[in-house]
């Protein structure tokens, strides 16, 4: 075992050692140890994948050779829920470094959706959304990787049934009623599968039209997200009316940030200048996170905050202006972060607020940019089945 610095794809850390609780175990077999060196030497057991992070309890991430994250991804289902996390982290952790093939995370979000944990089963799927998100998944991989989503988590929400009217599912356990939702998230807002969305979406209508037992407050911002997405700007309107109307937290909170999701140019314009006595500092900051991290918007918010960044920082308070610079995290371009670092730098150093935001957020952009770089088309064909 060998011991170094966790770094990013692209960049170099410091050479740094620590003494280290190091437990492996396969299946009934655990040995634990202390590295306290850079390189240490031991027997591991004889047969049997092995888990480098024995009950996901160290405080380190872990690589191995191509064949041992085989066989453990092949027995994803039967780890212990924080083994099951900590698998998945140290595996895109390997991935952002350059080392794990795409491949992989392929296959370990197949293999972990049948572990029993609700939050291990779908984790490598929501990263897999994060690629999504980010632009690092081809545009020609699109269909494959919404089929592959639905293959993979829809069995499962079929499995365990959805209905999204309130109270449908109140007497299943948590650990089922979270289940549900993450698969939600995945079948209806990755795979786009159509009779998904459009249960959600006829549940919204109702909802907006004042039936407020249309919709479970689990899938409210999730419903309202599709509604908006598919009527445009005249359902954002009435999206923010309701949001601006209501002091339920959390119907104001989905309603806005619905209402800034739908990627649509017009909607944005509208919501970047809207002006109502109702809107709060708090709502404002979420309108335009939302505009800034949905395709179709980003770089037109982006562009929008760095004309308006010295009104916007100087006028709405140190809270807004602290969290503004963390609003353009969503770009994945290392020439996008050298051009929102010359251009919006003067102007963050400038009012002092927000500064450890803007250097953070940059460095999220640029290794972004150079993991797209690198990766997009290996994860491209990793979709594909190529």
């Amino acid at each position: 075992a060998t011991q170094s610095r966790y770094a990013f794809l692209g960049t170099k850390a410091p050479v740094q050692s620590w003494v280290i609780p190091f437990c492996l175990g396969s299946g009934e077999t655990k040995k634990c140890m202390l590295l306290d060196k850079a390189e240490t030497a031991f027997s591991a057991p004889e047969s049997g994948p092995l888990v480098p992070n024995v009950g996901g309890t160290g405080y380190y991430r872990f690589d191995m050779p191509s064949a041992d994250w085989k066989a453990l991804i092949a027995d994803s289902a039967n780890l212990a829920p924080g083994e099951a996390i900590a698998t998945t982290d140290s595996l895109w952790a390997s991935f952002r470094a350059g080392r794990a093939p795409a491949s992989l995370l392929v296959d370990e979000a197949k293999a972990m959706a049948a572990n029993p944990s609700s939050t291990a089963s779908v984790d490598g799927g929501q990263r897999l959304a994060g690629l999504n998100a980010r632009g690092i998944v081809p545009a020609a991989a699109i269909p494959a990787y919404r089929k592959l989503i639905d293959s993979i988590y829809g069995p499962r929400l079929e499995a365990i049934g959805f209905d999204p009217s309130f109270g449908a599912h109140q007497a299943d356990s948590p650990e089922q009623q979270q289940l549900r939702q993450q698969l939600v998230g995945l079948v209806a807002g990755e795979a786009k599968d159509a009779s998904v969305r459009s249960r959600l979406k006829a549940a919204a209508n109702r909802y907006i039209a004042g039936d407020t037992k249309a919709l479970d407050p689990s899938y409210l911002g999730a419903a309202l997200s599709i509604a908006a997405k598919d009527g445009g700007l005249p359902v954002a309107r009435k999206l923010v009316e309701m949001g601006l109307s209501s002091e339920d937290p959390s119907v104001r909170q989905a309603a806005l940030g619905a209402a800034s999701r739908t990627g649509s140019i017009a909607t944005a314009t509208y919501l970047l200048n809207l002006k109502d006595k109702r809107l709060r500092s708090f709502d404002k900051l979420g309108l335009v996170g939302g505009l800034a991290g949905t395709d179709g918007t980003s770089a037109y918010t982006a562009s929008w905050i760095l004309t308006n960044y010295d009104m916007l920082a100087s006028g709405n308070g140190i809270f807004f202006g602290s969290r503004l610079p963390g609003m353009l995290g969503g770009q994945c371009s290392a020439a996008g972060a050298d051009r929102i670092e010359k251009t919006l730098g003067p102007k963050v150093a400038k009012v002092n607020v927000g500064m450890l935001e803007f250097q953070r957020t940059i460095e999220r952009i640029r290794n972004c940019g150079i993991l797209k770089s690198a990766k997009m088309a290996e994860v491209g064909r990793a979709i594909r089945g190529k």
